[in-house]
């Protein structure tokens, strides 16, 4: 897992509402493999004050695997200049677009919003669910499921949250804490828990809903849709893996065709450049 903070630099502020994504382009990856330089990416934080964007990203061949080679090279560059002990940022100059964010529904005209995510897909989450939080009461009540392998993967969203806005946040956070390594190693499909995983998730989320399993998606829909009276409307986003996905497209068809009478918008963000 990368992050990686991008500071605009420009004389008019920029505005990024959730769930917004950039194209971030860095001329010196090409010349360290040539090649693709520029990526989308989905902004996971956005402060405002300092026009600052956060972004998340799982190393992958490609773009991220050459910004990580070109980070390395960085580093071991500003070693030989920066005086022992001494921690500087390692900046490296690039360029963003922004560009028009598909037309979203008011998520608080609905009865119940749930978000859904499988590891850096909660980076399509996380800014919606702080968004709702900070805005006045609606009655609108918010779920999100999260299923991570590794607890540090979680850590970037809430270094920001303080007092009421990390109460509100872990209110509505379910998070599952997963791994298959040993799993994969023997060639089986049962899940094989991570030994040291309480310890490394914040302590400001271990009063929350923590749970060291899968989340069963068919059952959190369900319960979603039970929780909803006849002419209520229900909003469903999902951002992970295409198996997660898929299971949750399937889920949502599914219980819909057994509860009658409650309206479902659903949304599906996907990482596929």
């Amino acid at each position: 897992m990368l992050e990686a903070d991008v500071l605009i630099n420009r004389p008019e502020r920029v505005e990024i509402s959730p769930g917004a994504h950039i194209f971030l382009t860095i001329p010196r990856l090409h010349r360290l493999r040539g090649g693709m330089r520029t990526n989308p990416f989905v902004v996971a934080a956005f402060s405002e004050g300092e026009q600052c964007l956060k972004l998340v990203m799982r190393v992958r061949d490609g773009f991220t695997k050459s910004l990580v080679e070109l980070t390395q090279c960085e580093e071991a560059s500003s070693l030989s200049t920066t005086s022992p002990g001494e921690e500087q940022a390692l900046q490296i100059p690039a360029s963003i677009f922004l560009p028009s964010q598909a037309p979203f529904p008011n998520l608080l005209q609905y009865t119940r919003v749930l978000f859904i995510g499988g590891g850096v897909g909660g980076s399509f989450c996380v800014p919606w669910v702080k968004y709702l939080h900070a805005q006045p009461p609606t009655g609108t009540t918010v779920r999100f499921v999260w299923s991570v392998s590794d607890p540090l993967e979680t850590h970037w969203a809430f270094s920001e949250l303080k007092d009421a806005a990390l109460r509100n946040f872990t209110s509505s956070l379910e998070l599952h804490v997963t791994s298959t390594r040993g799993a994969r190693e023997r060639g089986e499909a049962e899940l094989e828990l991570l030994p040291r995983a309480k310890n490394e998730i914040p302590s400001s989320i271990l009063a929350g809903n923590v749970r060291y399993s899968r989340p069963i998606l068919s059952l959190v829909l369900e319960q979603e849709l039970h929780a909803c009276m006849e002419g209520d409307d229900m909003a469903v986003l999902v951002c992970g893996p295409e198996g997660m996905t898929a299971d949750v497209r399937e889920a949502v068809g599914r219980t819909i065709d057994n509860r009658k009478g409650v309206g479902v918008w659903y949304w599906e963000e996907s990482f596929g450049y």
